[in-house]
């Protein structure tokens, strides 16, 4: 070999990377690098996937396939995109979108992918559209919202689930800064029913919250109402309070107020609040707030008596905001808590007629048509007599914004007769029930009470924002009677007329007792403005067998006539429930607890006259009722007549439990009957206790537990020094009197005994008398009295009398 040639062999050996016989070099064109060296990576995109088809496989899936993709080492799956984002990796060259919404088009794309993560450019769009109608319905808006401050910097949301067509998919919470701020942000877009917000809260300041619903196919429900909370004070000067809150759903003329204590706090701190429509300037006083006392509480079967402090505001105006501000106390330490809360609105008028029931249609063809109402629906009873086979169930539920509504075409046009059971109602909601009359049996059918108006089943889910109003239901044993917790009911201008008679056949049995006329247990329900005669307990609080709760229950300015046991049994009530501006004819007792769970429970401006038994009948360990303002007028009751005479008195009282940490201020009771005690109270207790500027008739014997006294300045004078709950004040009986028999400026006629009906009074105080112009003022009770003090008793000069019983009665 020439060295010319040697040369070249050299070269072509180093460049090329040729071996010798026998070695192990590649030949030319091969991509692995000598040993020690990086092969080159792949970049290489596979090709983009052409004839991508989209076809719909019913309502809620659709189905694709493509041709394969290639690649310069190899195509391991695909990448599926809809409406620009991925939903799927599959492997082969189809895939199934399933879970999709009805009546929808979606766009699929599709790109191929290869070991070393290339992926090719997308394919051209497929469309297609699932089956059916496309949803385009909104979810209902959420309910129930509540947001709670836990910290300086964190507040705790709650709402109630919205309902969907085909399915709620989440909610996005939006909030702003500022007790009057509008311009809200969403800031959070969670699946449930709560969140936690601790993004960049600012100690000491207050925010608020609105939250919406949304479905799969993007429709939002409306907002929610707005609610607001105002986080905790820097840590070092935190009392151990939780979120001053609105205890339980909107009524339409309280606020219930529920300020939790999360650790040890001591007796003395108090909580003074101040409130005002959120559109003025101008504060009121409210009463001070109640520390609930779980140790002088029996415990309930159901819910829990919680260290607190509570207290609901009253004579409130519907559908109104109101800024809440509540200052704490103890020792040198202050906390201010605030809310903002919105009362609810009522139920609107009901919009057009868009379904009738025809008259003389049977009980099968009305339940039909029942069962097959929506949301907005507007069904009228023709005028006739409907002679119902069976019962009627309510099962539909409307909306926030589209209840149903069932009425007649007049109130008493319209009767849905049935001797049993007229309306069963069962997990319904957002139903008012309007206009019509409905009939039970008209026989009394004594204690098994089978005739009834309205019932709430206790084994059906509960039912909620259910409203009867102008309606007249006569004939029966019971009104309406909820025999579980039911929540946002409201009963107003309606007339109850019972089966039992003021009668000694029917007082001196038990025949009345389980006749209930508005029976509403469970939270945030409302009884105003109704006319009750002929029933045993006009009102109630807890369902036959107390497994029920009761929280922020109303009783107000309702008329009623003939009570045959209690005028109202506020039996196994828990807090913030009332009973006030109501005017009660012939009753056996005012108000039962047997027992009160812890309250506050207040009983204001109450009328009560001819009480056959006792005025109260507190025969269990209680405390938090709070007595302010009633006027009570009473003859020879029952337990003289049947010779019972130590227990006759004005007010008699049994020792089965103590009652302690209550309040009675401001009353009348005069008692015109043959006993010569006024009161005898021998239950245990009376310490902590508010028991102040009360007017007596007659000046005869006072018995408590410490002692009998022939007269009210004895009394005074020899009872042992309490503990004031808000008065201040240690001695019972401090600016007690002695009224006359008759101290209104229209006599009042009673019997010589309770037997004899009493017919219609409102008791207003002459001028001169010992009950007039001298009260104690008691915040959010004997607000705008025009005197120099408060008249004592239920009506107060300067405050206008109230309008009871049913405004819209035919």
């Amino acid at each position: 070999m020439s060295k010319l040639a040697f040369l070249v062999f050299t070269v072509l050996f180093a460049v090329l990377g040729l071996s010798g016989c026998g070695g192990v070099g590649s030949g030319v064109g091969s991509t692995t690098s000598a040993p020690g060296t990086t092969p080159p990576a792949d970049t290489t995109r596979p090709s983009t996937p052409t004839g991508v088809a989209a076809a719909a496989a019913g309502s809620t899936a659709i189905n694709l396939s493509w041709n394969p993709a290639t690649d310069n080492v190899g195509v391991t799956g695909y990448v599926v995109n809809r409406n620009g984002t991925q939903v799927g990796t599959p492997v082969t060259t189809s895939y199934s979108d399933t879970g999709l919404s009805t009546g929808t088009t979606y766009s699929y794309t599709v790109a191929a992918r290869d070991a070393a993560g290339n992926n090719s450019f997308l394919s051209s769009s497929a469309n297609a559209t699932t089956t059916g109608t496309a949803d385009t319905t909104r979810p209902s808006t959420p309910t129930g919202v509540t947001a709670a401050a836990t910290g300086a910097s964190r507040i705790d949301l709650s709402w109630s689930a919205s309902n969907d067509n085909v399915g709620v998919v989440g909610y996005r919470l939006e909030r702003c800064e500022g007790p009057a701020c509008v311009n809200f942000t969403q800031i959070a877009a969670p699946t449930g029913l709560t969140h936690n917000d601790t993004s960049a809260l600012a100690p000491s300041t207050t925010y608020r919250y609105q939250v919406r619903a949304a479905d799969g196919a993007g429709n939002f429900s409306g907002y929610s109402l707005i609610v607001s909370a105002t986080t905790q004070v820097a840590t070092g000067t935190q009392l151990p309070l939780g979120a001053l809150a609105h205890d339980g759903p909107a009524t339409p003329e309280q606020i219930s107020l529920l300020l939790p204590v999360t650790g040890s706090l001591p007796q003395t701190a108090t909580a003074v609040v101040r409130y005002k429509p959120t559109s003025s300037s101008t504060w009121k006083i409210g009463h001070p707030l109640y520390r609930i006392r779980p140790t002088l509480s029996d415990t309930p079967a159901f819910g829990s008596v919680e260290d607190a402090f509570a207290w609901p505001i009253i004579d409130l105006v519907p559908g109104t905001s109101y800024d809440v501000e509540v200052t704490v106390n103890s020792g040198a330490v202050t906390n201010v808590k605030t809310l903002t809360h919105t009362t609810r609105a009522l139920p609107a008028a009901a919009p057009a007629v868009n379904k009738t029931i025809t008259t003389g249609s049977s009980a099968t063809t009305i339940q039909t048509a029942l069962n097959n109402l929506n949301p907005g629906d507007v069904i009228q009873f023709q005028n006739g007599i409907y002679n119902l086979a069976t019962r009627l169930v309510l099962n539909r539920s409307g909306t926030l914004n589209n209840p149903i509504y069932i009425r007649g075409a007049s109130r008493t046009g319209v009767v849905l007769s049935n001797a049993g059971l007229v309306f069963e109602i069962q997990d319904a909601s957002h139903i008012i029930i309007e206009n019509m009359t409905l009939r039970g049996s008209s026989v009394d059918s004594g204690p098994s009470a089978g005739s009834v108006g309205i019932q709430f089943p206790d084994g059906a889910p509960p039912s909620s924002r259910i409203t009867v109003r102008n309606v007249t239901i006569n004939g029966v044993d019971r009104g309406i009677l909820a025999r579980r917790d039911i929540s946002e009911f409201l009963a107003y201008d309606n007339t109850l007329t019972g089966n039992n008679t003021w009668s000694a056949a029917l007082l001196d049995t038990n025949a009345t007792w389980n006749d209930d006329g508005i029976n509403i247990p469970g939270f945030g329900n409302c009884a105003f403005n109704n006319t009750l005669n002929g029933f045993g307990d006009s009102f109630a609080f807890s369902a036959p067998g107390a497994l029920t709760q009761a929280v922020g229950i109303h009783f107000y300015r309702n008329d009623v006539r003939n009570s045959g046991d209690d005028f109202t049994e506020a039996d196994y009530s828990i807090r913030n429930n009332t009973l006030y501006d109501n005017r009660s004819h012939n009753s056996m007792t005012f108000v039962s607890l047997d027992p009160l769970y812890g309250g506050p429970l207040v009983v204001a401006r109450n009328i009560v006259i001819n009480i056959g038994r006792t005025p109260f009948k507190w025969n269990s360990t209680n405390s938090g009722q709070f007595i302010y303002n009633n006027t009570i007028l009473r003859t020879t009751g029952q337990k003289w007549l049947i010779g019972e005479f130590s227990a006759e008195a004005g007010w008699y009282q049994p020792n089965n439990g103590d009652q302690s940490s209550y309040g009675y201020r401001n009353n009348i009771l005069v008692y015109r009957g043959a006993s010569n005690q006024t009161i005898r109270l021998d239950n245990s207790g009376h310490d902590p206790v508010d028991f102040t500027h009360n007017s007596w008739f007659p000046n005869q014997i006072f018995q408590w537990p410490q002692g009998t006294f022939s007269n009210l300045t004895a009394a005074y004078n020899g009872l042992s020094a309490t503990t004031p709950v808000f008065s201040g004040v240690t001695r019972r009986h401090e600016q007690d009197n002695i009224t006359v028999s008759n101290p209104w400026t229209v006599p009042i006629v009673l019997g010589t005994d309770f037997y004899t009906e009493v017919t219609t009074f409102t008791p207003i105080l002459s001028p001169g008398t010992a009950p007039k112009n001298s009260g104690v003022v008691i915040p959010n009770i004997t607000d705008d009295f025009s005197t120099t003090a408060p008249d004592r008793g239920a009506i107060i000069e300067g405050r206008s009398i109230p309008t009871y019983g049913d405004r819209s009665s035919p």
